[in-house]
């Protein structure tokens, strides 16, 4: 093998090495700065999340913007579209907030008086 190919494939290995280092440092910043939005949804004694749907998922999007937001700190341009991708998460989040929703209106039906209402109509 020459020489110039051994410097090709070590100058190869370089780039992969910082790859993984870079990648190996968003999962350790994960862990030791992750957000706290779904964490204070947890129950202290089961460790299963409690909740309503809405405020488990707004906890999530939280998370997940301030995750994208912390692994780009000084280089927005490192992640490609990211100005879409935290707009559409802004966008999810303003949705689900309870202010913003819409709530159907479900009259409760009284599964006694349903039964009570249909009783013996299928002898008549």
């Amino acid at each position: 093998m020459e020489k110039e190919d051994m410097i090709e494939l070590e100058q190869e290995a370089l780039l992969l090495n910082q790859d993984m280092l870079k990648e190996l440092k968003n999962i350790i910043n994960d862990i030791n700065d992750k957000p706290q939005h779904l964490l204070q949804l947890k129950h202290p004694h089961w460790g299963s999340i409690v909740g309503s749907e809405e405020e488990i998922r707004l906890a999530v999007l939280k998370d997940e913007l301030e995750i994208w937001e912390q692994r780009t700190e000084n280089d927005p341009d490192s992640i490609p579209y990211l100005g879409y991708i935290r707009n559409t998460l802004k966008n999810r989040m303003e949705e689900l907030k309870p202010l913003n929703r819409v709530k159907p209106v479900i009259k409760p039906v009284n599964a006694i008086q349903e039964h009570e209402m249909t009783w013996g109509k299928e002898y008549e």
